[in-house]
């Protein structure tokens, strides 16, 4: 960037809103960050691009934006900056820096293959070393998986993004419904000094391990829907889901954490069928104030409020529940008003209230995961007795969710074993027309 302005003076001016970067170079800001000028109009340009500053402008330029003409100042912001990252690193406790071949977190991570590949990141699965203590000795012989998302940072910007999303992560996993934290280092070909953080040199990586759930992502599951075409979930299968996702964002929500990007992909499956919410790569962490005004998310599951550049809150997330919800009756993302009318005869009453409420263009309008909860309770014959979901992951389920005959035989027998029976009575009821004989059942038939 230019360091001068027509007027030949180097030019800061503070920031008012967030702000991400809208191309190469430019600087991830936070409110009350300082950035650079080179001529006002494009710097203009570039604001109105990521914000709305109608209110702010008078003339061409914000006429509340603080000019400061002191290079002593600039040099004390890039301080401020530096140390403002060292803070973060020391309050995740579980950052390394260093170089990658000699630092102890490349030592204790393998990677086993990519998962995925974009512009800025890739994730990968990797075996974690865990070291265990016999006496005197240090054994490494007990690998598990685990999940390395590792994000380029080229600058201090970048390497404080990244930072962010690891501390909302680790916060976020205080509830039992996210991607369980694990670790978090920097990855360099060169030693990264945390003395020196502002002399990054590329290629450097932040990495943000996190358990690895191997059942895959929601995703996947519509995904299968759709190849087998089968049509949408069931709508008890769509209220039980929307359940778990709720309750795993209720607790995200009460720790003051927007999530900001919800979707299918987003969500990943556990063994027990229960749910994980994962990439908190924009989310945010709300301070004193409720509403924040970045426009981030993935196209067809952004709330009205964020696209049309208006300040949001919580609820941009319970509208991307209700995109969800509607993928799940229908696996599909979007639908007409003739769509909706055409889902309103297949689907109860209760489903459309609680998809259209999810659906309201105005944020005050939408429930809160707390009352998506009652009201699915309310409403529908799940999770009224723990026991019974509990039998049901013992016994274990289908692709399709249902018990079959040999999978409760198989789950009887175990029982008989461990109960040393020779003969577990049952009661079959046989239809007349069956062509099994009575002697085929162990039991009598009841009268």
């Amino acid at each position: 960037m230019s360091e001068k302005d027509g007027s030949g003076k180097t030019l800061f001016v503070k920031a008012l809103y967030e702000f991400k970067g809208e191309k190469e170079g430019d600087m991830p800001m936070m409110p009350g960050d300082y950035i650079r000028v080179i001529a006002r109009n494009e710097s203009l340009h570039s604001w109105w691009r990521g914000r709305n500053l109608e209110s702010d402008v008078e003339g061409d330029f914000p006429a509340n934006f603080v000019e400061i003409l002191s290079d002593k100042q600039a040099s004390m912001i890039k301080k401020k900056k530096r140390d403002s990252t060292i803070r973060k690193i020391e309050d995740l406790g579980s950052v390394t820096t260093g170089a990658s071949e000699d630092s102890d977190a490349a030592a204790r991570y393998r990677y086993i293959r990519c998962l995925a590949k974009g512009n800025f990141a890739s994730v990968y699965i990797a075996k974690y070393k865990r070291r265990i203590i016999d006496g005197t000795d240090v054994k490494e012989t007990m690998y598990q998986e685990v999940c390395i998302k590792k994000i380029a940072v080229n600058t201090l910007g970048e390497l404080n993004m990244a930072l962010q999303e690891a501390m909302v992560l680790a916060k976020a996993s205080q509830s039992g419904g996210v991607c369980r934290y694990v670790d978090s280092f920097i990855e360099s070909k060169h030693c990264v000094a945390e003395s020196n953080l502002s002399d990054l040199a590329p290629p450097t990586f932040f990495c943000i391990v996190t358990k690895y759930y191997p059942e895959g992502t929601l995703q996947d599951m519509i995904n299968q829907r759709q190849v087998k075409k089968r049509g949408g979930f069931s709508e008890l299968e769509v209220a039980s889901l929307i359940y778990d996702i709720a309750t795993a964002l209720k607790g995200i929500h009460e720790l003051d954490i927007i999530h900001r990007d919800l979707k299918p992909k987003n969500i990943f499956l556990t063994r027990s069928r229960g749910i994980r919410i994962g990439d908190f790569g924009v989310a945010k962490m709300l301070l004193s104030q409720n509403l924040t005004g970045t426009f981030v998310g993935t196209n067809g599951y952004i709330a009205p409020e964020i696209r049309n550049m208006q300040p949001y809150g919580l609820k941009c997330d319970m509208w991307s529940l209700g995109v969800i919800m509607l993928q799940l009756l229908t696996l599909s993302s979007s639908s007409t008003a003739a769509e909706l009318q055409k889902l309103s005869k297949r689907v109860s009453a209760y489903t459309m209230k609680l998809l259209l409420n999810l659906l309201s263009p105005k944020p005050s309008q939408r429930p809160s995961c707390h009352r998506v909860e009652k009201f699915i309770l309310a409403h529908y014959p799940i999770r009224l007795d723990e026991r019974l979901n509990r039998v049901m992951r013992t016994i274990g389920t289908d692709s399709n969710g249902c018990i079959t005959v040999n999978m409760l035989c198989s789950f009887l027998s175990r029982i008989k074993e461990k109960a040393g029976l020779q003969h577990i009575p049952l009661h079959c009821h046989l239809p007349a027309s069956s062509s099994l004989k009575e002697s085929n059942c162990e039991s009598e038939r009841e009268p």
